[in-house]
């Protein structure tokens, strides 16, 4: 009796584990992140859940090219990759930035909010992992300054602005 009561318990737990899943995401990977101009060679991601340790990959959406973080991102870690590794990537290609519950028994996989465009030259760009439903976010992205004909838009001037800070 105390066994059927135990597996019972454990397919309730697995249930719920498995009715949550689908809830985990903001985005999931089907969706077109949103476009920044930002050009980067190096992307980081943080992990802000608190009890979730992700894993997490870039993702070249010109070419289908992947690179993925070959170890677990505990809380409140950050970890970064070069774009540069994604096989077959070229200059301006747009990139996501692609992360799932690593203890999941079922991976869903959310996208990020924004892509960035890879540049050997770029500079690194930081994503956020967070909330429930969880959402990764580019660190330092005001969508509201970011378009066209804006000094923050102006992705020259702006990057003449944070380089001399």
């Amino acid at each position: 009796m105390k066994i059927e009561i135990a597996l019972l318990n454990l397919l309730a737990v697995t249930a719920v584990a498995l009715s949550d899943e689908g809830s985990f995401c903001a985005r999931s990977s089907a969706e077109t992140p949103d476009d920044t101009p930002w050009e980067v060679s190096r992307v980081c991601l943080k992990n802000s859940k608190v009890l979730t340790t992700l894993k997490w990959r870039l993702q070249d959406l010109s070419n289908g090219g992947k690179k993925e973080d070959d170890s677990s991102l505990p809380p409140r870690q950050s970890h970064c990759l070069d774009l540069g590794d994604i096989p077959g990537i070229s200059e301006g290609d747009a990139v996501s930035t692609v992360a799932w519950n690593s203890m999941s028994i079922i991976r869903t996989e959310c996208q990020s909010q924004h892509q960035v465009h890879y540049s050997s030259k770029g500079v690194t760009a930081s994503f956020t992992c967070d909330g429930s439903p969880m959402l990764c976010s580019l660190d330092d992205v005001d969508n509201t300054c970011e378009e066209a004909g804006t000094a923050s838009g102006d992705w020259d001037l702006r990057t003449l602005v944070n380089g001399s800070e």
